[in-house]
């Protein structure tokens, strides 16, 4: 091999390892820096900005450092990440996000989603969405959503996960209006389990979840696929102290020949109860 060959190839090399450590330095300066804790007048002249591509700004999204948030033509938005509260307007567009420096929180708060896809018994794909609320245990009844109770699909069955909870634990369901037990299991050991519900009625149910230190308690309404566009069917609790109560939403509503896809990469710590997500809207065909 000649030297000029040599020294090409060497010369590549070079430019490659450059490009590749420009590349990771880069990535290593993007951070989250807060959460959209409340987010007004949006519409679609107010969007953000990341990596090139527009993303409808939306609750409970997290925000990064290079994130920048736009409005065209008249629009206007008003968007509180953190504790800043930033109106954004044309005279003051584009705003970006580093602006506001406060690390988030994600304590005792709604914090996150993740979601995949599947298939269900017919074989017709729907899209699962995990919620997950962080809250005292003494506060898990506090209304999800805006919703004093959650809606449950009729013939699925309940699973849920506790993690960290003192085994053998307890679980019951029993009916609202009769307080009749329906379902119970006893001296449960794994620390995942699924719950047979397809025998039960359109109605509403109590769900008791306890173990040597804790019990703990929330209703749901057992409904038709038909009146309910969200449905939970997942139900995890981290730990006796922060209890995370996660349900994974379907979402049955379908327009226009497009799923509304939400895609996300999830970070979760289960040591302290925290629970951390990066959140992608995309539109699929």
């Amino acid at each position: 091999m000649s030297n000029k060959i040599k020294l090409f190839i060497n010369n590549v090399f070079k430019v490659v390892s450059f490009l590749l450590f420009t590349v990771n330095v880069a990535s290593a300066q993007t951070y989250q820096v807060g959460w959209i804790q409340e987010i007004k007048n949006v519409d679609e002249n107010a969007y953000l900005i990341r990596g090139g591509k527009k993303i409808t700004p939306a609750l409970l999204m997290p925000v990064f450092n290079e994130d920048v948030i736009h409005v065209d033509k008249k629009g206007s938005v008003d968007i509180q990440i953190n504790k800043n509260l930033v109106k954004i307007q044309k005279n003051n567009s584009p705003y970006k996000v580093s602006h506001t420096v406060e690390q988030a929180t994600v304590h005792s708060r709604l914090l996150g989603w993740a979601s995949t896809f599947f298939d269900d018994d017919d074989g017709e794909t729907m899209l699962s969405t995990v919620s997950a609320v962080s809250r005292s245990v003494d506060a898990i009844d506090v209304p999800i959503f805006g919703f004093s109770t959650q809606k449950i699909l009729q013939r699925k069955e309940l699973a849920f996960i506790w993690r960290n909870g003192k085994a053998p634990f307890h679980v019951m369901i029993q009916s609202q209006d009769t307080a009749e037990v329906l379902i119970t299991r006893d001296n449960i050991t794994s620390n995942e389990i699924k719950l047979n519900i397809s025998n039960l009625k359109v109605g509403r149910y109590k769900f008791i979840l306890s173990d040597s230190q804790v019990e703990k308690e929330f209703l749901f309404d057992l409904v038709l696929p038909d009146e309910a566009p969200l449905i939970s069917r997942n139900i995890l609790c981290m730990n006796k102290v922060q209890c995370e109560l996660f349900l994974v939403l379907e979402l049955l509503q379908k327009g226009q020949d497009e799923w509304l896809m939400e895609s996300y990469q999830v970070v979760s710590q289960y040591a302290d109860g925290n629970f951390m997500a990066y959140k992608i809207r995309e539109q699929l065909k």
